[in-house]
């Protein structure tokens, strides 16, 4: 039984195609999640959402 935010995510399945995945989907979602909950709400700010809060994301999130 999933107890966290990213593992429920990662069972979302996947509809992109093999050669545009980056990140794994329910790590993006996870992203996505977090940073509109902290009042980043378009892409641009949820890429410096991931830019500063880098270090804290990778302790539960598999990102490159």
């Amino acid at each position: 039984m999933p107890r966290t935010l990213a593992e429920h995510l990662r069972r979302v399945p996947d509809p992109r195609l093999d050669r545009t995945k980056r990140h794994a989907l329910g790590d993006v979602l996870t992203v996505a999640t977090c940073a509109i909950l902290c009042g980043y709400h378009s892409y641009y700010d949820m890429e410096d959402f991931c830019t500063d809060y880098f270090g804290w994301l990778r302790q539960w999130l598999e990102l490159a």
